[in-house]
């Protein structure tokens, strides 16, 4: 049976490898609404650093040890060229993830 509560895949397939079995009050899909609700004392999450950074200053952000990685990946239809407005969101997200992932390399 499916459970009710929205609970993102790979965080799931994560606390299951290490046989972690938290007791979820809240939850939600919204990562805004998520990272305002542990600001209010709400609890805490599992989230990638780009999802976070706004919020470094406002919140305690702990890495995993050992580290876990997301993989972000770009889809489009089967069209010969994209849209303008496409391609440059493309050319904006493969900069600011490549940006994220080598500001955590360095680190």
């Amino acid at each position: 049976q499916r459970s009710q509560t929205p609970v993102n895949m790979d965080v799931k397939e994560l606390l299951s490898l290490y046989q972690i079995h938290p007791n979820i009050k809240f939850s939600t899909i919204e990562n805004p609404v998520m990272l305002g609700m542990i600001k209010s004392g709400l609890g805490m999450s599992i989230m990638n650093e780009l999802s976070t950074t706004a919020w470094a200053n406002q919140l305690k952000i702990l890495p995993l040890d050992p580290a876990t990685f997301v993989t972000y990946g770009i889809v489009t239809s089967k069209i010969r060229h994209i849209p303008p407005a496409a391609e440059k969101f493309r050319e904006y997200a493969v900069r600011m993830l490549t940006k994220s992932v080598t500001h955590t390399a360095d680190e």
